[in-house]
């Protein structure tokens, strides 16, 4: 089986928002991937809003949902005047943290 995952970033043109596009498989023991995207987000004006966009995966594994939501708890900077938002796909799986959603 493979665990790829791919992400792109989205900026809009007047840079007050910042998109990370995931697809593919998020596991587990790849979720660990997005972290360096997710930390160059933070990097935009402190007025961007970034969002976690992982309604287009074709596998959420809750276990990864709940390690990507505590990573970014724990290491979103404190200048953001935005909190990291995380849109999921439908239905959405059950996870254990109460991340910041859409749906």
């Amino acid at each position: 089986m493979k665990l790829e995952l791919s992400v792109h970033f989205e900026v809009t043109l007047d840079e007050q928002q910042v998109r990370l596009v995931t697809t593919g498989r998020l596991t587990e023991s790849n979720q660990q991937m997005l972290y360096p995207s997710i930390h160059r987000a933070y990097t935009f004006a402190t007025a961007t809003e970034v969002v976690i966009d992982l309604s287009a995966v074709e596998h959420l594994a809750t276990a990864a949902l709940d390690l990507l939501c505590w990573e970014v708890e724990h290491y979103q900077p404190i200048h953001l005047t935005h909190p990291v938002r995380f849109v999921l796909p439908e239905p959405p799986p059950t996870s254990g943290r109460d991340c910041r959603t859409d749906r």
